[in-house]
């Protein structure tokens, strides 16, 4: 098949509205420098799966959502596997964000660690929303399928849509793994926006860079996100500070997760 320039390294980061929801308030226990100052963003639930989906309705900060998850100060939490009815918060001062620890645990941050890399995986996966948990379960078929890390997958997600399933970034990027949609077509998707196609579409174009690029990983991440023409053009070099910004994004959170 062949394969489309079409992602590009200036696709702008998603502007994605989502509905409103709502749960009642709990006590604030994963504390951070002005606990006093917090602002509640809500709570994670069915409509509202990640911190993202909070932060982007936001009418002070919804604009900065991208920034301020991937800021210093958020950068590495494990946003996507916060149970649901978790209360989140902010610090307006540090746009630190943060979420209450759930009886038991140090801190929800740690608790969301701590499942997701042990045998109670399945009961993890029962605490997420649905759409969480149908995002995971796509995840570990698109892997099993296309013989890719699980969490590599997720990186790219995570650096991606941020776990947006309706995102659509300006330049007109859609879904989880925001494929472009010349590039959906040629991969024969159908539905961008469906959870299992666009992750299993995804799969495929990221298992073709790495084909191509001889299995570097780097080169095949910075092509996933520039396209492959941009990284063959320059020797395989990733000259583009945006891509190069990318490529450590997702290798960082692939760090992470082992």
């Amino acid at each position: 098949m062949p394969i489309q320039n079409t992602q590009n390294a200036y696709k702008a980061q998603p502007q994605t509205n989502f509905r409103q929801s709502g749960a009642e308030d709990r006590s604030f226990g994963f504390e951070s420098q002005l606990a006093s100052e917090q602002i509640r963003l809500g709570a994670i639930s069915a409509e509202a799966p990640t911190v993202s989906h909070l932060l982007v309705r936001h009418p002070e900060y919804g604009k900065e959502c991208w920034d301020i998850v991937h800021s210093e100060v958020n950068a590495g939490k494990p946003y996507t596997r916060i149970p649901a009815e978790t209360p989140i918060y902010m610090n307006p001062e540090t746009k630190e964000i943060s979420w209450t620890a759930r009886p038991g645990s140090e801190s929800g941050a740690e608790e969301a660690n701590e499942t997701a890399r042990t045998s109670g995986a399945a009961d993890s996966i029962r605490s997420m929303s649905p759409t969480m948990q149908a995002i995971t379960h796509a995840i570990e078929k698109a892997a099993d399928a296309h013989g890719l890390s699980a969490d590599l997958i997720q990186a790219i997600i995570r650096a991606e849509s941020d776990f947006q399933p309706l995102a659509v970034s300006d330049a007109g990027a859609q879904g989880l793994m925001q494929l472009m949609p010349d590039t959906a077509s040629e991969l024969g998707i159908i539905d961008p926006f469906d959870i299992d196609q666009n992750i299993d579409g995804g799969c495929r174009y990221l298992k073709q860079m790495l084909t191509i690029f001889d299995e570097d990983l780097e080169k095949a991440i910075a092509a996933y996100n520039a396209g492959p023409g941009t990284i063959q053009a320059h020797g395989g070099q990733i000259l583009f500070k945006e891509t190069r910004l990318y490529v450590d994004r997702v290798i960082s959170s692939l760090k992470q997760a082992v």
